[in-house]
């Protein structure tokens, strides 16, 4: 295991932890129908995690060109990536997505506030960035608008869409607990939760066959495998705890010993949540056992 492959684990952990915050950003801002203060907040959220995508990106092709091509130098690594972007079908997607964040970056920096027609031209612009996605990563080795890079962008965005509500509302939005109905604002949560959970399992089952050439086998026999486990107990781990905190929200009236139940447990499944995304990024960066 070499520093570069690190690395490139490390920028595509920031990019996932970036790009489900957003998402996560975009649904508080519907949930907490875009009231004051919370929409300067939300969208100053975003411009940094847009920034965070543009840096996370560029680093990753860069650190993925080094490793390809065993240069070592900066100004090297850098001239064979504009060769790879004007000339290679992977680069043009690469520059598309790049070109795509840095709009978004500079759209969030021009906009005053989160509003319901920021958000939904916002949810097409993050949409499309995990269609780039899909169109770069493993699922491309199958060619081009496959069913199999189809599955991998219902993933991506179901996955950032259970992890960014999890995140934002665990590690920001109950910050500010006291000036909010946090089982109303919990209900909600959870419902949109349940229905991105249905994208993330059937994706999900899909891509592993995928990743283990459809056997069972590799699982225990490579790296890609044994990392698929740790991921498969994570969201697991993640599923219990939002499982109870589900029957929480659901019982009577809370008291306030019931909303600090509450924030705990969300809390530290936002924890499991970005052990998840760090998963994820390691197994985009290896090999699928089905192909080795």
């Amino acid at each position: 295991m070499d520093k570069l492959f690190l690395l490139r684990v490390l920028a595509s952990a920031v990019y996932n932890l970036a790009y489900s915050g957003a998402w996560g950003a975009l649904l508080a801002g519907w949930w907490l129908a875009y009231k004051a203060p919370w929409e300067l907040r939300l969208i100053r959220l975003l411009r940094g995690l847009a920034v965070a995508l543009v840096c996370a990106l560029a680093a990753q092709s860069w650190l993925l060109t080094a490793s390809l091509s065993g240069e070592s130098g900066f100004a090297a690594v850098c001239g064979l990536m504009r060769q790879a972007v004007f000339e290679t079908q992977p680069g043009h997607v690469w520059a598309a997505q790049f070109l795509l964040v840095v709009v978004i970056a500079a759209t969030l920096f021009v906009l005053r506030g989160l509003t319901k027609r920021s958000s939904s031209l916002l949810v097409i612009a993050f949409a499309l960035l995990a269609a780039f996605r899909a169109a770069s990563g493993h699922a491309a080795s199958y060619g081009n608008l496959t069913v199999q890079e189809a599955g991998q962008w219902v993933h991506l965005l179901s996955m950032a869409v259970w992890s960014g509500g999890v995140l934002v509302s665990g590690l920001l939005v109950m910050n500010e607990a006291v000036t909010l109905e946090v089982q109303e604002y919990g209900l909600k949560l959870s419902k949109g939760a349940t229905i991105a959970l249905a994208g993330v399992i059937l994706s999900g089952i899909y891509n592993a066959y995928l990743g283990l050439g459809g056997s069972v086998a590799p699982l225990t026999r490579s790296q890609w495998g044994g990392t698929l486990i740790v991921k498969l107990i994570l969201v697991l781990t993640a599923l219990a705890l939002g499982g109870w905190n589900r029957s929480r929200l659901r019982r009577g009236a809370w008291d306030e010993e019931s909303e600090k139940g509450f924030i705990r447990s969300l809390r530290m499944e936002a924890v499991v949540m970005i052990l998840i995304l760090i998963a994820s990024a390691w197994l985009a960066n290896s090999p699928p056992a089905g192909e080795m």
